[in-house]
């Protein structure tokens, strides 16, 4: 688990079961800063166009350059849209050699306009 995600899940541990460790002046300002309501996030095109492939298929486990080949991009641009899926949970890395992400319930619920 990368640092973030390992403080994230601290912090959430420790607000759950010990709500007065923090103000709440802390605690909004933590949730607001790194757990956004997903409502709230703009995503490109590109992002957009990568969730649709991914949805229609949410069973397989997908590579940069095999979502590339379906919307006719290289691999390379679609891996700085993944990075930005996986740090705001709507993809999850789910192996490195090669590297390959799948869909979290988030990027399931997600709904492609």
């Amino acid at each position: 688990m990368n640092n973030k995600k390992q403080f994230v899940k601290e912090i959430l541990d420790l607000i759950t079961d010990n709500p007065s460790a923090l103000t709440a002046e802390a605690r909004d300002y933590f949730m607001k800063t790194f757990c956004p309501d997903p409502s709230t996030i703009k995503l490109t095109d590109a992002a957009k166009e990568i969730l649709q492939v991914m949805q229609d298929r949410p069973e397989l486990l997908w590579t940069s350059k095999g979502i590339g080949d379906i919307l006719g991009k290289s691999g390379r641009s679609i891996s700085g849209s993944m990075r930005k899926l996986v740090e705001i949970g709507y993809v999850e890395k789910a192996s490195e050699n090669p590297v390959s992400y799948k869909l979290t319930e988030n990027g399931i619920d997600f709904k492609v306009d």
